[in-house]
């Protein structure tokens, strides 16, 4: 996923204005003007209550809209005490409260939990690996260096690409393995630059083999180097490997096909090979 799924992004927007939703259907309800509405909650309600209106929603909806792990058990968390509030408030003021209020009320918080719990939105939160859109650029370039293993044995290799985190690597056959440590070594502006890595993943490509490595701790001085030369390909506009969509295309593509399908409001997830 190059951008964060427009269904959460809406989700995330609804639970955010969630309270100004509440109170324009109070003041429509009501006969009075949205501001009164407004003024009368804030007067009238009790600290914990204004708590709950505001504060809740839109703590979920920055969750929902941050899509992390921890954040997804804290939206069902507050959704679960949101209905039990409810339902104790309810047993309070029975008289006034209906049981049909209680239900419609308590039935966005149970379709908010039943949405998450779909597996293709589940596996946005848990896995990070579906959050392109968090994972820094990297640039495509070519640049000669020699990958070492543990022995000190260097071989060539073509640097293919860049990023904070680590790079990808061509050789002209199949050297290393998964989670072997290696050491790269290239030059930049006349300097060596030295930088530990492990291998994460490697596969032949037709005209030689691919590996993904992930930068481990160096010395500060390569590491300088490092950031020197990703701040000079960052502002030469050096394209990178899968440039995001651009937002107002990708919203009215989205748009488009959720006015059509369903399934569109939920999060696509690669299929598993």
């Amino acid at each position: 996923m190059q951008r964060r799924p427009w269904p959460l992004v809406f989700l995330a927007l609804l639970q955010i204005f969630g309270p100004v939703g509440s109170i324009a259907i109070s003041a429509y309800v009501n006969k009075v003007g949205f501001m009164e509405m407004a003024h009368a909650i804030w007067k009238y309600s009790r600290f914990f209550d204004l708590m709950e209106f505001y504060a809740l929603p839109i703590l979920q909806g920055t969750f929902i809209f941050l899509a992390k792990r921890f954040g997804y058990y804290i939206v069902i968390a507050l959704a679960v005490f949101s209905t039990y509030l409810n339902f104790m408030e309810w047993k309070i003021a029975s008289d006034v409260i209906s049981i049909p209020i209680l239900v419609a009320v308590s039935s966005t918080n149970l379709a908010l939990i039943a949405y998450l719990l779909l597996p293709n939105v589940r596996a946005v939160f848990m896995n990070p690996r579906l959050r392109w859109w968090e994972t820094p650029p990297r640039y495509n370039v070519t640049i000669k260096g020699q990958a070492s293993k543990a022995d000190g044995h260097p071989y060539p290799c073509t640097i293919i690409d860049l990023s904070t985190g680590g790079s990808g690597i061509q050789t002209e056959a199949s050297i290393f393995e998964s989670n072997e440590s290696i050491l790269m070594t290239f030059e930049h502006d006349a300097r060596t630059i030295l930088m530990r890595a492990i291998v994460v993943y490697g596969r032949g490509d037709g005209t030689g083999h691919r590996y993904g490595l992930e930068w481990q701790r160096g010395s500060e001085e390569d590491e300088n180097r490092m950031m020197a030369l990703l701040d000079e390909l960052e502002a030469k506009r050096t394209p990178i490997v899968r440039p995001p969509p651009k937002w107002k295309e990708d919203l009215v593509a989205w748009w488009t096909r959720a006015k059509k399908s369903p399934s569109a409001w939920v999060p696509e997830v690669p299929k598993k090979k």
